[in-house]
């Protein structure tokens, strides 16, 4: 038997090395070569230890441990056929028994999830020799998995081992049988395909001796070969199906490598796999606490994520590669050898249980630049977290052993957040959680589980549970002829968070029973060959009939593509899906380019599938030599719609590419960029693309098939740049033109001196944003550019277009921006010097909070700047003597229309130029506020402007916004003329103490709900104000009010549309509610419209534009959507709500009413 490791899991790169042997036809591994990871890091902790032993590996554990995992086998190959039966051998003693995944060895299939193949109730833990088989085929049948799936074997441990009583666990053997108790799996011989491999230097200069290692890290069983003098190699896999899915190809040579990833389905005998080997080196750095003690023993991972897009370097678009680092007495950590490319994104994940652990399971610093990563300057600074303990009880007040306690409010959305178990007296303690709002999530077999979200801070109280016994749901799986259907159940949205960890599976009857919580859940459901039903929400019932689920059918498209001159067949095309949350403007499209579909049928027919009940999906179609075609919003979750496309004759869009000389060159990338879809380019280079290219040939030729929507054109390669939009390309077949990349380069100082580590930002300045009119699907831009001790830099590669260059400020850990910035607008090839800095004057003053000269705690999210006064109000006047009369009254598409008249362009022209006369009329500074509240804002030359301050709360979630605000300070200040002569004066300016305003906080739950009365629209008028509804608050005394405060010009308030039509449909009809959406638009047809096309059945006030309406400051609104539950009694019962905690609470508050209105009366 031949196994094989895949290289590839989860779309990254995992370096595992692990033994095997062969045995007969069983597959043995080596036991005491495992992989760690898991709780305390390396294997001497405080918790735990593990032995080597002659013939076994042991894990002792003198703690409670969360989970001690070991990885026996990564990634291997295995063939159910031929190795049905996985075997271990163990001795197990004091393992905690009561968590259903401990022990586990997880099984990884044809699909993400995991697999348990050995589960707790398999194991004997009595301290003797034990032998444990499992037939993984039925795992397989029961998983729907592929008969070759991919394993990725763990070993899990929880246990409440202590000083005096320890668990272990030791296991003896692990092995794959090909004969066992379940009969000996059949054989077959299989054809291989060659795979062709060229290696080639940095110049592209052919290799020799380079070895070509295909498929694993199983060095002994990996397919092998050297390249030839003509850096050539040919590998034959052994198994043919090693061919049918990404590989991995890894190359190495005297202290170079590289790593390829590719659909090998691709590769046949007429192409050539291209590699080119790259510089390995290693990274190091030094890992500290907050005092700047150094940090021995801590264990992290470095991770470069890499796009390589554009870099034909390597060979897929983007992966991540990582090496596990620990560092040394003194803090040193150095990793393994890594190929550097340039333009890696660093990250760096410590995992230390004695520091501070976050919902990714450890602490990341990013911060490190690659250079200094190389050079071992690098710092990583370990925080310490905040404790919080507490006891777990049951209704009896017994303690609960064994119950998990969670952090985390979303165990999709998370890596690993703490966790931890309860000791057999009930109790649990984190010692290192994040400061702030965190969810707990509390669990145990038997019990229902518990859900707090709470403010973890330090000297915080214990914060105990008591759970009650678990409520029964049992539910039924059928289709939609009633027949009963296996299923797989999983618990999603729960009070409003996703922290229900189990997953369920029917049996052949369709029946599951799931044991939770006593209220509301909502499921999904997953089944083969029928559409996914999502977010049912479903309520216990112990008694009676059980919950039925009716699968239907999937979503059938079955699409017909013709000419549309002839009427004929289109043979081949491509069908690209997309998807929208809300068929409104302001949503654009998602193309899933990752899900195309390449149609070569003489009929021109395909059919595509889809299981998930998107609210609105969309079908585009390309084909050479036709318009592209997009298809109406398909609304349909279920059964089979038709698509006919007729296509009309059009040219590709095909050019030739050359530089500014008129030189062709093959290989040279073109990207086709439509809106949201625009590619990233850092420093002059792609590093992220979800567009797809074109390969310029020998000649320079490129072709992409005509476009059903807006595009541009861009190339970023070392013979220049190019960025034309489609309106302004030239006559199809024409040569275009790269443009020579600028230069900038100068001198940035502070003060009238360098500073250490400074960098400068360039940005290539957008046209201002016009309502209504289409962006620009041009490329984004970053630069960063660090200057030297001296204060010089330089940046090559700048697009000749109009830039602006500044110096760089970090405001906070993980925000930053630029100040003193210049406008430029350099030529094709030409050189910008630009000096930053050294000359005006510093301010210098501190902000201090009403009665107090003492400095206040830190800001969580400050804006504060420093800007010159522009009067606006001659623009406005302009804008408006242009403006068509009525222009307020347009609805969305009335003006969209208007903006593509000649009229309309000329006006959006005239505003852009204003925009931009402001805009280089002023002189912006930003600055950073320290945590003690002082400021130094450098380098302000003599003149008047304006100080603006404002401290926020971070914003919650999804939001158009800031958070709460929770000071403000505006003022003016003038800056003296210089004497003449003089640039810089040395002296800063005090501007002292500056004494801020507290903001009154907003209306907070619990609190009386300020009255008000808005006018209603009626969607279906002409004049959706002319009547004269409206709608006051304090009538509706006694009920529960639902508020809404939205717009159409904000896409999450509009991604809210479905939750508030399903609290509608749900209780609109009941008499103790109602709602009311209160619309920010700037006037109310466009509201109005949304209404009536959506069917908004539920009251709808207008407000007016934000800036102009008071009702929103009343109620302390920062933020759209702002949805808010009002109870019968008056008083605010919750705020912030979406998604479906908007149904729940609103069920909630319902369900209360009896004694809400005897309270309220």
């Amino acid at each position: 038997m031949r196994v094989f490791l895949r290289a590839v899991l989860a779309g990254f790169l995992v370096l595992v090395w692990t033994a095997v042997a062969v045995t007969g036809q069983d597959l043995v591994l080596d036991v005491t070569s495992p992989w760690t990871y898991g709780t305390g890091g390396e294997p001497e902790t405080d918790q735990y230890e593990v032995e080597t032993l002659a013939e076994s590996y042991r894990i002792t554990v003198h703690q409670p441990a969360h989970a001690v995992t070991r990885n026996f086998a990564g990634l291997l190959m295995i063939d159910p056929e031929r190795t049905p039966v996985l075997s271990m051998t163990y001795r197990a003693r004091g393992l905690d028994m009561r968590r259903p995944e401990l022990p586990l060895l997880a099984f990884w299939g044809g699909q993400p999830d995991n697999m348990t193949t050995v589960s707790y109730k398999d194991i004997v833990s009595d301290g003797r020799r034990q032998t444990v088989r499992v037939d993984l085929r039925e795992i397989l049948e029961r998983h729907d998995a592929s008969a070759e799936a991919l394993v990725y074997l763990d070993l899990r441990i929880h246990a409440d081992g202590d000083a005096e009583t320890p668990s272990d666990f030791e296991v003896f053997d692990l092995r794959f049988l090909a004969d066992g108790p379940f009969g000996e799996g059949e054989r077959q011989e299989v054809e291989s395909r060659p795979v062709r491999v060229k290696a080639v230097d940095e110049k592209g200069r052919p290799v020799a001796g380079a070895r070509v290692v295909l498929d694993g890290h199983l060095k002994d069983y990996a397919v092998t070969a050297t390249t030839d003098a003509e850096g050539m190699a040919v590998v034959y896999p052994a198994r043919s199906e090693l061919v049918a899915t990404r590989s991995m190809v890894e190359l190495e040579r005297e202290g170079r490598a590289s790593v390829i990833f590719r659909d090998l389905r691709e590769v046949g005998d007429d192409r050539v796999l291209t590699a080119r080997l790259l510089r390995v080196q290693r990274l190091s750095g030094r890992v500290e606490d907050e005092s700047g003690m150094p940090v021995a023993g801590a264990m992290g991972e470095v991770w470069l994520h890499v796009d390589a897009s554009t870099d034909r370097r390597v060979g897929w678009p983007r992966f991540q590669m990582s090496k596990r680092v620990l560092s040394d007495a003194s803090g040193h950590w150095q990793s393994e050898p890594l190929p550097v490319l340039g333009e890696e994104k660093v990250l760096i994940a410590w995992k230390d249980g004695r520091y501070l652990v976050d919902q990714w399971g450890g602490q990341y610093s990013g911060a490190a630049t690659l250079e200094q990563l190389l050079d071992g300057t690098a710092v990583s600074v370990l925080k310490r977290g905040v404790a919080q303990a507490g006891v777990v009880r049951d209704e009896a007040g017994r303690p609960i052993g064994g119950a998990l306690v969670a952090t985390g409010s979303d165990r999709f959305a998370s890596n690993s957040p703490p966790s931890t178990v309860t000791d057999d007296s009930g109790r649990y303690r984190f010692d290192n959680l994040p400061e702030g709002l965190t969810v707990f999530t509390v669990s145990s077999e038997g019990h229902a589980p518990e859900l707090v979200q709470v403010g973890v801070e330090p000297g915080a109280e214990p914060l105990d549970f008591t759970l009650k016994p678990a409520a029964v749901f049992r539910i039924q799986t059928v289709n939609e002829e009633g027949e009963p259907i296996r299923a797989y159940i999983s618990p999603d949205e729960w009070r409003g968070f996703r922290t229900i960890p189990e997953r369920l599976e029917t049996g052949e009857d369709g029946v599951a029973v799931y044991y939770g919580p006593h209220d509301e859940v909502a499921f999904d459901f997953f089944a083969e060959d029928v559409g996914d039903v999502r977010g049912l929400r479903l309520s216990p019932n112990p008694e009676g009939p059980p919950h039925r689920v009716v699968f239907k059918a999937p979503l059938t498209i079955e699409v017909r593509v013709t000419d549309a001159e002839t009427g004929e067949p289109v043979r081949t095309y491509r069908a690209i899906p997309g998807l929208k949350f809300q068929d409104h403007p302001a949503q654009s499209i998602h193309w899933e380019h990752h899900s195309v579909t390449d149609v070569d049928d003489e009929r021109g027919e395909a059919e595509l599938v889809f299981g998930y009940p998107y609210p609105f999906r969309f079908v585009m179609i390309e084909s050479p030599g036709y318009g592209g075609v997009i298809s109406r919003a398909i609304e349909e979750k279920h059964g089979r719609v038709s698509l006919a496309f007729a296509l009309s004759p059009a040219p590709d869009v095909r050019y030739r590419l050359a530089d500014a000389q008129g030189v062709a060159e093959a290989g040279m990338r073109v990207y086709l960029t439509t809106m949201p879809y625009q590619p990233y380019l850092r420093n002059g280079r792609v590093s992220h693309s979800e567009r797809p290219y074109a390969e310029t040939d020998d000649a320079g030729w490129f072709s992409f098939p005509p476009q059903a929507q807006p595009f541009a054109l861009v190339v970023a390669e070392e013979a220049g740049y190019l960025h034309v939009l489609a309106e302004d390309l030239p006559e199809v077949g024409e040569v275009l033109r790269l443009r020579p990349w600028a230069r900038v380069k100068g001198r940035v100082l502070v003060g009238d001196s360098p500073r250490d580590g400074e960098s400068v930002m360039i940005s290539v300045v957008q046209p201002p944003m016009v309502p209504n009119v289409a962006q620009d699907p041009g490329p984004q831009h970053q630069y960063k550019v660090k200057a030297d001790e001296a204060g010089y830099f330089l940046a090559d590669r700048v697009p000749p277009a109009s830039i602006q260059v500044g110096r760089r400020v970090t405001l906070s850990d993980n925000a930053w921006t630029s100040t003193l910035n210049q406008n430029f607008e350099p030529e094709p090839g030409e050189t910008i010097e630009v000096l930053i800095g050294g000359s005006g004057r510093n301010l210098r003053g501190t902000f201090v909070w009403p009665g107090d000269s003492v400095p206040r705690a830190p800001f969580a999210s400050v804006q504060a700047r420093l800007s010159t006064w522009v009067d606006p109000e001659p623009m406005k006047a302009v804008i408006s003597e242009m403006m068509p009369e009525g222009y307020e009254d347009w609805t969305q598409e009335e003006r969209s229309a208007f903006f593509a008249t000649e009229e309309g362009t000329a006006l959006q022209e005239r505003t852009r130029e204003l925009q931009m006369e402001m805009r280089s009329a002023s002189r912006h500074h930003v600055f950073r506020v320290e945590s003690d509240g002082s400021f130094v804002i450098h380098n302000v030359e003599s003149g008047t402007y304006e100080l603006e301050f404002k401290a926020h709360e971070p914003p919650e979630g999804d939001v158009c916004g800031f958070g709460e605000p929770t000071a403000k300070f505006t003022q003016r200040v003038t800056v003296p003329a210089f004497n003449e002569g003089v640039t810089y004066v040395p002296e800063p300016l005090e501007l002292g103490l500056m004494r801020v305003d507290l903001i009154q906080p907003s209306l907070q739950e619990g609190d009386v709900a300020h009255d008000f009365t808005v006018p209603l629209m009626d969607p279906e008028a002409e004049d959706p104000l002319a009547g004269e509804a409206s709608f006051t608050l304090s009538d509706h005394r006694g009920k529960v009010v639902l508020i809404d405060f939205w717009a159409t010009w904000c896409g999450p308030c509009l991604d809210e549309t479905p939750n508030l039509k399903a609290v509608w449909e749900r209780h609109g009809s009941d008499p103790n509610f109602t709602m009311i959406g209160l619309s920010l638009d700037d006037q109310p047809k466009a509201p109005a419209a949304y209404a009536q096309k959506q069917s908004l059945g539920w009251h709808q006030g207008f407000l007016g534009a934000w800036n102009a309406a008071t009702l929103p400051e009343d109620y302390g609104v920062r933020g759209i959507p702002s949805i808010w539950l009002i109870g019968p009694d008056g008083r605010v019962l919750v705020k912030g709500l979406r998604g479906d905690r908007i149904t729940q609470a609103v069920t909630e508050a319902l369900s209360r009413m009896p004694d809400a209105v005897t309270r309220a009366d």
